[in-house]
């Protein structure tokens, strides 16, 4: 007989969270830093670790190798879960003014604006991690 486990999303999450933590920083790419970042803060994943990882990919990836999307996407997902990270936002700001304006559609503004906003005065949203 096959034993079935019971295993809840927030569950494989938090496991996958755990996994990219433990990853080094330079395995990451902006897609999957991007992507890392937007499921935990989707599935409220609440472990701080896999943020410093992506973090420290972020500070040593090429700012020329963000698109809109990507960089929007961080943002977003950076302020949704209260992660502040001063020399990443400040490589979020460098890789927003390297991009061309043409790239970034209506929403991706939005989205980059709104997370910047919320960071302006070196506070992230109540309860941020650090």
């Amino acid at each position: 007989a096959v034993e079935v486990l019971e295993i809840s999303l927030s569950e494989v999450l938090l496991f996958l969270a755990r996994k990219a933590a433990k990853l080094p920083p330079s395995d990451f790419n902006p897609k999957a830093v991007a992507s890392i970042s937007n499921a935990c803060a989707r599935g409220r994943v609440n472990y701080p670790k896999v943020f410093d990882t992506l973090s420290a990919a972020v500070e040593i990836l090429p700012i020329s190798s963000w698109n809109s999307q990507e960089i929007s996407m961080l943002a977003n997902a950076l302020v949704r879960c209260g992660y502040y990270n001063e020399s990443v936002i400040q490589h979020i700001g460098q890789v927003v003014c390297g991009l061309e304006i043409s790239s970034f559609k209506p929403q991706g503004i939005a989205m980059v604006a709104n997370s910047l906003s919320k960071w302006e005065g070196g506070e992230a949203a109540a309860g941020s991690m650090r």
